[in-house]
């Protein structure tokens, strides 16, 4: 199959990811501020264990898809592309396990400095980050890619993703909450 498929710009491709964009960020503002949100080594972990798997695993094919996707996050592309899907369906997976790695890593580092309990909440705060940045990367690109490459231009059924994108990082996040209550609890 060509490396470059002819694409076709979609408005309504555009307006649908503009506006699940605009949702997440307009929550996040309404809240405590963006500022809390934003966590350079949590980001550095999740995108970039997701980027170095992706490019371990696909080599130059993935340095390929890295355009054509962007690309493809507003245009759609004429013929289904395989090769593309497949590294947008494990690249959502790669993400989710790159999310739980960073926030066990923050775990580790939170419970290392027990002795000072007034920055527990931050650092619960800053674990769940990555579990956060994955679950967006996972959902609002590598998903949403995989069905594009998946169909192409064309109206048909794909298998989804499997639920395991969701249900990992949602078991972890609980057990972390469960433990940090734990945690809170001992300490008074």
């Amino acid at each position: 199959m060509a490396e470059s498929q002819g694409k076709k710009f979609s408005f309504c491709r555009l307006i649908g990811l503009a506006g699940a964009m605009f949702l997440i960020v307009g929550a996040i503002a309404v809240g405590a501020g963006a500022g809390m949100f934003i966590n350079l080594p949590s980001l550095a972990i999740t995108l970039g264990v997701t980027f170095f798997m992706l490019l371990a695993a696909f080599g130059k094919d993935f340095l390929r898809f890295i355009p054509d996707g962007l690309a493809t996050l507003i245009c759609t592309p004429q013929e289904p592309n395989p090769r593309f899907a497949e590294i947008a369906g494990h690249g959502a997976r790669y993400v989710i396990g790159a999310g739980v790695i960073g926030t066990m890593i923050g775990m580790i580092q939170m419970l290392s400095n027990l002795s000072d309990p007034s920055g527990l909440g931050v650092g619960m705060a800053t674990c769940l980050l990555t579990i956060f940045y994955a679950i967006i990367t996972s959902e609002l690109l590598f998903a949403y890619l995989h069905k594009s490459y998946s169909q192409g231009n064309k109206i048909e059924t794909t298998k989804p993703l499997p639920a395991r994108n969701i249900a990992i990082p949602g078991i972890v996040t609980s057990i972390l909450m469960i433990a940090f209550l734990i945690m809170l609890f001992s300490l008074q």
